[in-house]
């Protein structure tokens, strides 16, 4: 009999709170305490996630966070922007833009890091890219959308053809959170259904995707967009997956795949230029 080897237990992340008046020191390696999930501050991905614009939470998402960073072998700063009804769009996408500015304001060189962001979380790096980039902003090495919600007029087909394979997503559901999110405002409005935008300039682009979603169609066309307009695209269909099955990494083989690639690309994009000029900041 072979016995099998038992999983090894992943070490516990650290977190500490931010604030726009702490300062960290780029290339500075974080205190070594134990557990520690993060290498350098000088490579940072910045992850947004807030399931519809409505709810959701830094500790609702916190184990993934601490996932995806410890994938990529870099610090992640959480964004917990504010939230519809209350606060409606915009701003969701301006805290977006502010993170990332806090970022550079810091010293953070914006190669290095790499916006990653779930559901609507992937909706708003998508348009936190677009605002960037027509203010003329410099862009970060890489992002990375995860089940990402990119048009809010529901215009997919996999709206209609795979709705009974959809745990997570309905129609319905979808129908009240734009509402919240868009009181009165154009749902084909590019800035927030970037599957209308035009993007040229964006960094590469990493698109996972589940097979058994409703949004999976918008997933496809946000790549083959991005593609047409010239961006380097690595679009990825899970089998058998639901909406952002990366959550569910803790039981799930595929989930921890995912997220290990997830890590592969962010470090593979957001180290280019070190190994280019030599440096580690």
């Amino acid at each position: 009999m072979t016995r099998t080897r038992p999983r090894k237990r992943p070490r516990a992340a650290s977190w500490r709170p931010c604030s726009p008046t702490s300062t960290p020191t780029p290339g500075r390696p974080r205190s070594p305490r134990r557990g520690c999930c993060t290498t350098r501050w000088a490579r940072r991905s910045r992850r947004t996630s807030a399931p519809g614009y409505v709810y959701g939470s830094l500790a609702s998402h916190a184990g993934l966070v601490a996932e995806i960073a410890r994938a990529s072998r870099c610090a992640a700063l959480a964004v917990q922007y504010r939230l519809a009804p209350e606060h409606p769009f915009p701003a969701a996408l301006d805290d977006a833009c502010a993170g990332y500015e806090w970022l550079l304001r810091r010293g953070f060189k914006p190669e290095r890091i790499a916006l990653i962001g779930d559901s609507a979380g992937g909706g708003l790096v998508m348009s936190t890219l677009v605002t960037l980039r027509d203010k003329r902003r410099p862009l970060p090495g890489a992002t990375v959308c995860i089940s990402p919600w990119v048009d809010l007029e529901s215009k997919g087909e996999s709206w209609r053809t795979r709705q009974a394979m959809d745990p997570m997503l309905d129609l319905p559901l979808v129908e009240k959170l734009r509402v919240l999110y868009l009181p009165g405002n154009d749902l084909a409005n590019p800035v927030v259904s970037t599957v209308n935008a035009d993007l040229r300039g964006l960094p590469p682009m990493l698109i996972q995707v589940g097979e058994r979603e409703v949004l999976f169609s918008e997933a496809e066309l946000l790549a083959r967009n991005a593609r047409a307009a010239g961006v380097d695209v690595t679009f990825e269909e899970w089998p058998q997956m639901v909406h952002v099955w990366h959550l569910y990494y803790a039981m799930l083989g595929a989930g921890r795949e995912a997220i290990a690639r997830v890590g592969s690309f962010v470090c593979a994009r957001t180290r280019a230029e070190s190994r280019v000029n030599g440096n580690g900041k």
